[in-house]
């Protein structure tokens, strides 16, 4: 399936190619393959989070919203930091800021809420980059609903940000064009 950018198509497809390994449900490998499946898939989101912000030259705005107008230094927020500001500007628009920390507290739960998989997609990916597998999320049944949770958040964000602003960000990058695209 098509896709709105080179790296999401590339993401989509490696959580793909693993899924078909974890389909095999080869006892040796189905931890690796299924923990490749839902970490790509959490990478997937984050790409066309981005995807979407670069597309509308927004960048400055949720920047200026997770770190006030008068932030020093570059900044690189993060999936769950990033999806709150969607989530804080195009569905709940709260004036709350991020500083203040009920909102910090509530905001994931919010997120799991508004887009079923997210918390446990979030969990996982964070806890990889800390060196920490989670046997018991990395299986082939988790991994096929942790993925198809993942498409169906990027679906909604789209669906979303469109009727939000009448902008239609198209859908159009294969994976074999990705491959190719420099």
């Amino acid at each position: 399936m098509p896709e709105a950018s080179s790296d999401a198509s590339i993401l989509i497809a490696v959580s793909w190619q693993a899924l078909n390994r974890t389909i095999q449900n080869d006892k040796e490998t189905v931890v690796c393959d299924s923990t490749v499946v839902i970490l790509f898939a959490a990478f997937f989101i984050e790409a066309n989070l981005d995807h979407i912000i670069d597309k509308l030259g927004i960048k400055e705005e949720m920047l200026d919203f997770l770190y006030g107008k008068k932030r020093q230094g570059e900044k690189y927020p993060g999936l769950q930091a990033k999806l709150g500001w969607f989530y804080n500007s195009f569905i709940e628009n709260s004036p709350m800021a991020t500083k203040n920390q009920k909102y910090k507290a509530g905001i994931r739960e919010r997120l799991g809420e508004k887009f079923p998989g997210f918390e446990v997609i979030y969990e996982f990916r964070n806890k990889i980059s800390h060196g920490e597998i989670q046997k018991t999320v990395a299986n082939r049944e988790d991994a096929e609903i942790l993925r198809q949770q993942a498409k169906d958040i990027v679906n909604e964000l789209f669906d979303i940000f469109t009727a939000k602003t009448g902008y239609n960000i198209s859908r159009d990058v294969t994976y074999k064009n990705a491959i190719t695209l420099d």
